[in-house]
C-alpha cells in the first residue's frame, strides 16, 4: 500500500478467510481507482478455477489487491533499483 491508498477495515480479514477456507494459493479483491473528477470500479474478474497466470492478468496488475500463501512468494523480492511498475515485475516472478 502507498500513502494515498486506503482499505476497508475488514480487508485483511476477508482476504485471509477466503484464502484459508478454500486453500487457495492467491486471492484478489475488486478495487476502486479514485481520481479528482471520477471514481472507477475495477473488478478483479477472477473465479475459483482460474490458473495463476490468468489470475495475474485478470486481477489487475498490482500487488496490493492480492494475498498470497507465504510458500508462493517466499523467494521473490522487489528489485531495489526499480521504483516504477515494480508490481508488474513482482507478479511476473510469482508465475
Amino acid at each position: 500500500m502507498d500513502s494515498d491508498d486506503w482499505v476497508e477495515k475488514d480487508y485483511l480479514e476477508q482476504m485471509y478467510n477466503k484464502i484459508s477456507k478454500n486453500n487457495y494459493d492467491i486471492v484478489a479483491c475488486d478495487t476502486y481507482a479514485i481520481y479528482p473528477n471520477k471514481k472507477m470500479y475495477i473488478k478483479s474478474n477472477i473465479n475459483d478455477n482460474q490458473d495463476e497466470k490468468k489470475l495475474m492478468i485478470d486481477a489487475y496488475a498490482v500487488i496490493w489487491n492480492k494475498m498470497y500463501k507465504k510458500e508462493i512468494i517466499s523467494d521473490i523480492y522487489f528489485e531495489k533499483n526499480i521504483s516504477f511498475c515494480e508490481d508488474v515485475l513482482f507478479l511476473y516472478e510469482v508465475n
